[in-house]
């Protein structure tokens, strides 16, 4: 079992810790949620988890009655133009950190403590989307 401490998430470190899970033959890694935001995500699921949601609004837009629901279709093309941008950002951006991904992990299974923290996450529900294609 590998247990995170709090030095290990300082700059210097993280990359030694994520190398250190990605190439051990860990039973268990404990580490704080917040961890997460040191990940990067691979482009080509973010990639899949952008478009999939842009198909759910395109979706909805097109099943909506547009005379009777003029403030829900509003609302549905902000959120599909804010998804649109996320994805614009994600492939400018490209790789910030020199980190592993998080499919370089080797993830087999995830326990979430605090679970409610993440409803509104889009990190957590790509690293959701990823377990659940895999399996």
């Amino acid at each position: 079992i590998l247990v995170a401490e709090k030095k290990d998430f300082k700059k210097e470190n993280r990359e030694r810790l994520f190398g250190k899970i990605a190439t051990g033959n860990w039973d268990a890694v404990i580490i704080p949620h917040t961890s997460f935001m040191f990940l990067e995500m691979p482009k080509e699921y973010l990639d899949k988890f952008y478009q999939s949601e842009i198909d759910q609004l395109e979706t909805a837009l097109k099943h909506i009655d547009k005379k009777d629901n003029k403030l829900t279709v509003k609302q549905l093309e902000k959120q599909k133009e804010k998804i649109i941008e996320s994805q614009r950002k994600v492939f400018e951006n490209g790789n910030k950190s020199k980190n592993v991904d998080f499919s370089d992990l080797g993830v087999d299974a995830l326990f979430v403590d605090e679970a409610h923290e993440f409803k509104k996450s889009q990190t957590f529900n790509v690293i959701i989307s990823i377990r659940l294609r895999n399996t």
